[in-house]
């Protein structure tokens, strides 16, 4: 509350109020925050979070409408970020190695090449990349 008195369009600190007032189960309060947050900027995760809320106050119709808001934007944002974005190309730990197993720079404590203490990580699934509806993350950026 701190900080959306400071800065009311902070839309980031709204959605987190919204998200916290909902893990206390104030619902209304909850929803009335998170609509203030996307008057402010929309995001996807905020859209989210309002589909939840209104899911869990039995407004089915509002929480179809918000969940189509928010996967709506995701598609606009995804088709926008497709145009300017770099590709990047996901190497295991073996391909990793090969790029810079020459480069001195690269070594681990120890003298031995970082690439072998590395952990082999998945690619982020779709699931960690838009984030997953009330409680998530908010997103880093205002795009």
């Amino acid at each position: 509350r701190a900080a959306l008195l400071v800065e009311p369009n902070n839309f980031l600190a709204a959605n987190d109020l919204g998200v916290l007032l909902a893990k206390q189960g104030r619902w209304e309060e909850a929803r009335s925050v998170l609509l203030s947050s996307l008057r402010v900027s929309p995001q996807v995760v905020t859209w989210q979070n309002l589909a939840t809320v209104h899911r869990t106050l039995r407004e089915g119709e509002l929480a179809a409408q918000a969940q189509r808001e928010g996967e709506l934007l995701a598609q606009q944002r995804g088709a926008q970020a497709s145009k300017t974005s770099v590709a990047v190309q996901w190497l295991d730990t073996a391909a990793f190695a090969q790029t810079s197993a020459n480069n001195a720079v690269d070594r681990a404590p120890g003298g031995r090449p970082a690439a072998q203490t590395a952990q082999k990580l998945p690619p982020p699934s779709d699931e960690n990349r838009r984030g997953s509806g009330l409680f998530s993350a908010p997103p880093l950026s205002r795009n």
